[in-house]
């Protein structure tokens, strides 16, 4: 809230997209006013768009289309805004929003009711890109999903295997937990 009123009583400034897009998450999941919550949002996504300033329109679209969009348009839309995220991150080098935009996206797909296969695939795509650039937070995000649809299709097991590299659950808390993003 300090960053609206600031941006209300200073005016604008490049970095107030995401502080807008916060206060309007704020107001809806907190307050439970939803519908101005949603209002903030929109204006958090017009101004990134208006400023073009690409960091910013990372974050205002990941926390539109992960925490406020479904609020009042349907959930589908929400894919939208979260590829747009990762889009923006990807040319930002905003890696850790990349992690935090994909997440929004798999939970995204699966509020959808998009096939599971599909699903698996995409967390596939994601984990060979987090491999690749050695994302340790984007490659814990996708074991925890392996570990989620291991649990819904009934092979519920203790352990993710990788190749050579099996992590159980017990490792994977731990390397979630000392993750210093």
């Amino acid at each position: 809230t300090k960053a609206v009123n600031i941006a209300l009583e200073y005016g604008n400034t490049v970095d107030i997209p995401e502080g807008y897009a916060a206060f309007g998450m704020f107001i809806g999941s907190v307050l439970g006013d939803y519908q101005t919550g949603y209002e903030y949002g929109r204006l958090s996504i017009e101004l990134s768009e208006k400023i073009d300033d690409i960091s910013q329109k990372t974050k205002a679209y990941h926390v539109f289309g992960t925490h406020v969009n479904h609020w009042r348009k349907h959930v589908k839309t929400d894919q939208y805004y979260l590829k747009k995220s990762i889009e923006y991150a990807y040319e930002a080098g905003e890696f850790q929003f990349i992690g935090f935009a994909y997440d929004g996206l798999i939970l995204s797909m699966i509020a959808n009711g998009i096939n599971i296969n599909i699903i698996k695939d995409q967390i596939r795509e994601i984990r060979e890109f987090a491999t690749k650039i050695k994302y340790k937070l984007l490659i814990n995000f996708c074991l925890a999903w392996d570990q989620y649809f291991f649990n819904i299709e009934g092979k519920r097991i203790n352990q993710v295997t990788y190749d050579e590299n099996v992590l159980t659950e017990e490792q994977f808390l731990h390397e979630a937990q000392n993750d210093p993003l």
